[in-house]
């Protein structure tokens, strides 16, 4: 039903596209996290892409101790130019929680890096770095079909029988579609397969420090449980979540139950 391979991959494909558009226009800008206002980067004919190192593959090629893994991967392929999507980025928008992500990736690049605080500063930034005027048919156009996709995966969440692993990538994959009609059009396709009940499902929630890099690991492990015990109607969802998460990484600061580790991708 779901195409996993395809959503995998998308992230290499992510690389092609922001080195195209670093070569044609340097419209591409690095963000971490989730609650950062994306329409209003496509306003200003950005192009956002999840900017985290994602696999332990890189560690051999630096040494940094007392990091979690997602700032170590960052880190060094940042230093390292062996990730297009962080070369390729202009500037560096950081979601404001993980502090420590954004001191680490401003210590280590030329590049400006923002700990979003609200629209003004960061459209300031914007206009300095990259040199854009806003439009507002841009603006309103990307938040039509951000809201859009929200809608769909809400509804995947809520009504499908989806896997955890095919709901997550749906959600944290997907994003790496740089271009949103693109997008849009993959979700309106999907939606065409996906068959939506109308009893709407019990979600249990798992949530984990930036999953991006670990989600294989973890979902795992969430599978024996929930195959031990099954129960009808009830669908496993990993989120990311910030404080007590069921799911961390060793000497991330922020309190979770379980310790997980970066995967060679």
């Amino acid at each position: 039903m779901i195409d996993i391979s395809f959503l995998e991959n998308l992230r290499r494909e992510a690389y092609v596209e922001a080195a195209e558009n670093y070569l044609s226009s340097s419209n591409v800008i690095g963000i971490f996290g989730e609650n950062l206002p994306l329409d209003i980067l496509y306003g200003y004919d950005l192009l956002p892409v999840p900017c985290e190192g994602t696999d332990s593959a890189i560690f051999k090629f630096g040494d940094m101790e007392n990091i979690c893994d997602v700032i170590k991967s960052s880190v060094i392929y940042l230093k390292t130019d062996k990730c297009p999507i962080l070369f390729s980025c202009s500037m560096y928008l950081i979601e404001n929680t993980c502090t420590h992500f954004f001191n680490k990736l401003k210590e280590n690049t030329d590049k400006k890096v923002i700990l979003y605080k609200g629209k003004s500063e960061l459209e300031k930034n914007i206009q300095e770095v990259y040199g854009k005027k806003f439009n507002d048919l841009k603006y309103r156009k990307a938040k039509e079909i951000l809201d859009y996709i929200e809608t769909v995966l809400k509804k995947i969440d809520e009504y499908s029988d989806l896997s955890a692993e095919e709901a997550f990538l749906l959600r944290y994959y997907t994003p790496y579609i740089l271009d949103l009609e693109r997008r849009k059009k993959y979700f309106d396709d999907i939606c065409k397969t996906i068959k939506f009940k109308s009893e709407k499902n019990t979600v249990k929630k798992i949530f984990a420090l930036c999953p991006r890099g670990s989600y294989k690991t973890i979902l795992k492990e969430v599978k024996k449980e929930a195959d031990i015990n099954p129960k009808k109607n009830r669908v496993i969802r990993l989120c990311r979540g910030w404080n007590n998460a069921d799911y961390g990484y060793k000497y991330c600061p922020y309190k979770y139950n379980m310790n997980v580790m970066y995967q060679e991708d």
